[in-house]
């Protein structure tokens, strides 16, 4: 059995794989038209739920990279293994990192 299967052989897997991103996808184009860009002090900012679904695909896939990790590590050779487990922690945490952040700093704007 190869670590990197391409496409899940049952249609239930499948699909369980490509409703997160087919809902994604299907709420950016249902509300492009929402989106918002905001002069900041450092970037432009985008808001509305178009962008907040792109951000939360970023945990769900992230989530299911590491489930899994979890699941095949032990057909992972240790090397390629502590790789891919330090990436994953390093990830994963960052981004848990900015999620806080953004939650307690929110983006200041010019007028």
């Amino acid at each position: 059995m190869e670590v990197t299967e391409s496409v899940p052989k049952k249609k239930r897997d499948r699909i369980i794989y490509l409703v997160p991103f087919a809902v994604n996808v299907g709420i950016v184009v249902l509300f492009i038209t929402k989106l918002e860009y905001r002069r900041g002090e450092v970037t432009w900012y985008s808001m509305e739920i178009s962008a907040y679904t792109c951000f939360a695909m970023v945990i769900v896939y992230m989530l299911a990279s590491a489930v899994l990790f979890l699941k095949r590590r032990k057909t992972i050779e240790l090397h390629k293994r502590t790789t891919i487990a330090t990436y994953l922690i390093v990830t994963i945490g960052v981004t848990i990192f900015q999620i806080i952040l953004r939650l307690l700093l929110p983006v200041s704007f010019q007028r």
